[in-house]
C-alpha cells in the first residue's frame, strides 16, 4: 500500500478539524422536521426558501407568483434526506438513528405574516400535486416535511387548516385545529371530473354549511349551481385537453374549497386548477369567432393565443362575448354564468386569475383587469359574496 505524504495528511487532518468545528459550532442551527410519518431534529441549512410575508395573489400578486413558479419544481425534486433514504431502503445501510439528520433546502414558513385564501387553496394544490407525482415516482420513499411548525403564525396555521392543506400531506398529529366559531368551513375538495353527481356533491357540502350556521341555502344555490358547473367544466373539460403538451407532469385535477360567515353573511367559494388556462383553451370555444372581433376592435390586431401579454383583456373580452352572446345580460351560458352569480347577489366580487391575467368583478362597478408579468399554472376562481 502507498504510503500517504506527509502534505496529504495535513490536509486531511486540516479537513477534518474544519469539519468538526463546523458540526460542533454553536452557530449550528436545528429545527424540527414534521411529516406523515415522524417527527425529527434536523440541522437546517442556510439557504432556506423563505416564503413573502404577505402570501396573496392579489395585494402581493408578483412576489406570491414568483414563489410559487420557483416553488413548483423545487417540491418534486428529493430532499437530501430522502435520497438517503432511498439510499438505504436499495442497499440495506442506515447510519445511527440517534444523530439528527441535515437537510437540504426547505421552505421556510415562519416568514408568512399573511396568507389569503385563494392563495392558500393554490399552495395547497401544488402541495397535493407534488405528493401524487411523489407516490408514482419514489413510493412514498420521499415524502414532503413542514419544517418548525411551532414557529409559524397562528393565523397561517388556521388558513391552512381550513383548506385541508396537512390533510393533503397526511400529517394527523403535531398541529392543533382552532376553534371553529362563527365560520363554517368546506373542507379542501379535488376531484377529476365534470359529472353531475361531482356538482351535486359539492352544492350539499355548501348547502350544509349554510344550515350549519343557521341560514338558508336556496336563495343563493341556485346561481351557484351554474357557477359551480361552468368552473368545473372549464377545469375539467377545458383545462387538460389531450392533444396539448404540458412541458410539465400534471395531475388533471381540480381543488376547491370555501367558508361561510353567519355574522357577515359572506361567503366565499373558490375553484383552481393547473390547466391550459382560459387565455389558452379559447381557440376551442364556439364563441371564438366573436370573440375575436372583440379583440380585434380593442386592439387593432390578430391575437396571438400564445401571447401572454393581454390574458387580463383576454379573459374580460371573454366574458363579455358569453354574456352577450344569449341576449340576457344576467344569464349568459360558459363564463358569463359565473360572473351571474355575482349579480344575483346583495353585493360581493368575483376574481379570476388565468395564466398571466387577472380579472376583478364586484357588483355594481366596471371590471378591472390586469396583466401580470408572472404566470399563474392554470386557472383560479374565486366568488365573495354577501347574501
Amino acid at each position: 500500500m502507498k504510503k500517504l505524504t506527509i502534505r496529504y495528511r495535513r490536509r486531511l487532518l486540516y479537513w477534518a478539524n474544519k469539519r468538526s468545528r463546523k458540526k460542533n459550532s454553536g452557530t449550528a442551527k436545528f429545527g424540527y422536521v414534521l411529516s406523515a410519518d415522524r417527527f425529527d431534529q434536523v440541522r437546517l441549512p442556510s439557504n432556506a426558501i423563505q416564503m413573502p410575508k404577505v402570501f396573496c395573489l392579489v395585494q402581493n400578486t408578483e412576489q406570491t407568483l414568483s414563489f410559487l413558479e420557483k416553488t413548483r419544481q423545487r417540491l418534486l425534486a428529493p430532499p437530501l434526506s430522502g435520497t438517503r433514504s432511498l439510499a438505504a431502503h436499495v442497499t440495506g445501510k442506515r447510519k445511527n438513528k440517534s444523530a439528527p439528520r441535515w437537510i437540504g433546502p426547505y421552505v421556510d414558513f415562519t416568514t408568512i405574516e399573511f396568507i389569503s385564501p385563494a392563495a392558500a387553496l393554490v399552495l395547497a394544490a401544488e402541495y397535493h400535486r407534488a405528493v401524487l407525482l411523489k407516490e408514482q415516482s419514489t413510493k412514498n420513499i420521499s415524502r414532503l416535511f413542514l419544517v418548525d411548525v411551532h414557529k409559524w403564525k397562528a393565523n397561517v396555521i388556521e388558513s391552512l387548516i381550513e383548506v385541508g392543506f396537512f390533510e393533503l400531506l397526511k400529517i394527523t398529529e403535531g398541529v392543533q385545529a382552532p376553534e371553529e366559531g362563527d365560520r363554517k368551513i368546506l373542507k379542501l375538495r379535488s376531484g377529476s371530473r365534470n359529472q353531475a353527481d361531482e356538482v351535486d356533491g359539492l352544492l350539499n357540502s355548501i348547502e350544509e354549511m349554510f344550515s350549519g350556521v343557521g341560514l338558508n341555502a336556496n336563495d343563493a344555490c341556485f346561481e351557484l349551481n351554474g357557477a359551480l358547473g361552468e368552473a368545473m367544466e372549464n377545469a375539467v373539460r377545458c383545462a387538460y385537453p389531450t392533444e396539448i403538451s404540458f412541458g410539465r407532469p400534471h395531475v388533471s385535477k381540480w381543488w376547491m374549497t370555501g367558508s361561510l360567515s353567519k355574522a357577515q353573511r359572506q361567503m366565499t367559494v373558490a375553484i383552481y386548477d393547473q390547466g391550459v388556462s382560459i387565455p389558452g383553451s379559447l381557440s376551442s370555444w364556439q364563441l371564438y369567432g366573436g370573440f375575436l372581433n372583440r379583440f380585434l376592435r380593442k386592439f387593432g390586431m390578430a391575437r396571438d393565443s400564445a401571447d401572454p401579454r393581454f390574458d387580463g383583456d383576454v379573459i374580460a373580452l371573454a366574458i363579455d362575448e358569453s354574456v352577450t352572446s344569449t341576449g340576457l345580460q344576467k344569464h349568459g351560458k360558459g363564463l358569463g354564468h359565473i360572473k351571474a352569480f355575482i349579480d344575483s347577489c346583495s353585493a360581493g366580487s368575483l376574481l379570476i386569475i388565468s395564466r398571466q391575467g387577472m380579472y376583478i368583478y364586484e357588483k355594481g362597478k366596471p371590471p378591472l383587469t390586469y396583466n401580470l408579468p408572472i404566470r399563474l399554472s392554470g386557472t383560479l376562481i374565486q366568488w365573495n359574496v354577501v347574501i
